[in-house]
């Protein structure tokens, strides 16, 4: 592996750390507080929150997988 693929796949690890434990959250943060009154709000409200779980979920896979595969 060269040095500019260690820079590269380092930065997407970085990305990765952030959708985890920001973005992630303040999808689920946003699903939990929002005012779900009409069919299509509770739709929207679940949709947040499926979206922020899958965010979580997918970007740590990734990134253990990618850690892994450096070591």
């Amino acid at each position: 592996m060269t040095k500019a693929e260690a820079n590269l796949i380092a930065k997407a690890q970085i990305i990765r750390l952030g959708d985890v434990f920001v973005i992630g959250p303040l999808m689920l943060y946003g699903a939990s507080t929002m005012a779900a009154v009409t069919p299509g709000q509770k739709v929207a409200r679940f949709l947040l929150a499926a979206a922020g779980a899958a965010t979580i979920a997918f970007n740590g896979q990734n990134y253990l997988t990618v850690d892994a595969l450096r070591s």
